[in-house]
């Protein structure tokens, strides 16, 4: 079964991750989806990379900056 992430979580996490490896992109929810159903739509739109992806080191957990409910 395939599950994919909740669009905020692309949003707040993927995205900013993404952008510091030099992939950017837009996106925009068509349609949600829900689980089990599923049935959600999403437009992405992928910016050309220069000739490759930038390498990041994660080995340090940031603070946490802000709490969403």
């Amino acid at each position: 079964m395939n599950k994919s992430p909740p669009s905020e979580s692309v949003r707040r996490i993927l995205k900013p991750l993404l952008a510091r490896m030099g992939v950017h992109f837009e996106y925009e929810v068509r349609q949600e989806g829900y689980y089990p159903r599923g049935g959600g739509e999403v437009e992405l739109t992928i910016q050309p990379i220069a000739e490759y992806i930038t390498p990041i080191t994660l080995l340090k957990r940031s603070t946490i900056k802000q709490v969403y409910l």
